[in-house]
């Protein structure tokens, strides 16, 4: 019995049967390896480390491959275009070592221009989250905001099924998904670390929820407030947290038409209770309704059908690299008809504006009275006379 994706695996695979080929990365995240597998150049096998392994519960990551089967054809669909969903479970004689993913097509790779030399990259979400300059120094072409929201719709729907289905991802991240500037388009990686319930919340420089402690179980209420916080970050190309509330200003300023965007995503970066942060779907249907409002041809959000990998090198990393490949990416799923997507959910009332509360700077200390300053200035005086008799005595 084999996955979603119609991989040559067993849901269970044991080690044994697998030819390791290149090394993509090691000792990064949860894993101690990501290589490819010789004899299947699409599919990538992620050996997880010591930790990872103690962690890992058999039956949470079975359930989680067996997951798409029991989806409708649009929903299964969209797992298997736009996120990079586990696809076997790997075993030895000491028990689960890693797991298969399928490797990134090429739409989401393209000639990155670094210090040193230009090369083929897999674009990660964080070259978005930057303003056209900086996209233009590193080779990119410049993504006007009609590109960004079908980039954004796209995160946004991919996060609704996930919220509408129980499940739990919390890793939204610079590094953990892919956006393709020809098919305005996304998915998402490490998918193998997702659970059907809250789960305990980790540290993500950038990414911390101020209303849930690190330690404490996380759940879909926090994958809201990063979902709303890559979305403005990726419509604004603003990446600082302190300065994103008042480009969203800006923007819902000089682009009323996407004032009910920004203003759901403000309601969910600076709500007071977990109970206030409207749905994901709320975020997807503004983003929506704002492509239409915009003319720009939205579809469903959803990841289109690649073509296919060029070569048994597509998700190539070499060592030392920062961005983490750790969870692979998806396999390219046979073209389909299109089919019409679910009625969204519907949108909550306009939220009114919440402006951030800034921090209060720390208050310069008093100035020192006039008796002190001249007594500090006598006891140096004393202090020179005492060190010029010491030293020519």
């Amino acid at each position: 019995m084999t996955s979603l994706s119609d991989g040559p695996f067993q849901r269970v695979q044991q080690r044994a049967g697998l030819v390791l080929g290149t090394t993509l990365s090691e000792h990064r995240g949860q894993s101690r390896r990501v290589c490819l597998l010789e004899s299947y150049p699409d599919w990538i096998y992620k050996e997880y480390n010591d930790e990872a392994r103690r962690r890992t519960e058999d039956t949470l990551l079975d359930r989680l491959i067996a997951f798409p089967d029991c989806l409708p054809p649009v929903d299964r669909e969209l797992v298997a275009a736009a996120t990079s969903w586990p696809t076997a479970r790997v075993v030895d004689d000491e028990g689960t070592r890693g797991v298969i993913l399928p490797i990134a097509p090429d739409t989401f790779r393209a000639d990155v221009r670094g210090s040193r030399r230009t090369r083929s990259e897999l674009l990660t979400i964080g070259l978005l989250a930057q303003r056209d300059a900086a996209l233009e120094q590193r080779g990119l072409p410049p993504q006007p905001l009609a590109n960004r929201i079908r980039l954004c719709l796209s995160l946004a729907t991919t996060a609704t099924l996930l919220e509408r289905r129980g499940i739990v991802y919390l890793d939204w991240s610079f590094a953990n998904a892919f956006w393709s500037p020809t098919t305005l388009t996304t998915y998402l990686i490490d998918m193998d670390g997702c659970s059907f319930g809250p789960r305990p919340l980790i540290q993500t420089h950038g990414w911390d929820d101020p209303l849930v402690p690190l330690g404490s179980p996380g759940g879909q209420q926090v994958d809201r407030y990063r979902v709303a916080l890559l979305v403005g970050r990726c419509l604004t190309g603003e990446r600082m947290l302190p300065q994103l509330p008042a480009a969203l200003a800006a923007l819902a300023t000089t682009e009323p038409r996407l004032g009910k965007v920004c203003r759901t995503v403000s309601a969910t970066l600076h709500a007071r209770n977990l109970a206030d942060r409207p749905p994901v779907a709320a975020l997807a249907v503004v983003l929506r309704n704002a492509a239409t409002a915009l003319g720009v041809p939205a579809g469903s959000g959803a990841a289109q059908p690649a073509a296919g990998n060029t070569g048994n090198v597509a998700a190539w990393v070499p060592l030392g690299e920062r961005r983490r490949p750790d969870g692979g990416a998806v396999a390219p799923p046979k073209p389909s008809a299109p089919t019409p997507s679910p009625a969204p959910d519907p949108v909550p009332a306009a939220t009114p504006w919440t402006a951030p509360v800034p921090v209060p700077l720390s208050q310069p200390p008093p100035p020192l009275p006039v008796a002190a300053k001249v007594a500090l200035v006598l006891l140096g005086v004393f202090l020179a006379l005492v060190l010029i008799v010491a030293i020519f005595s």
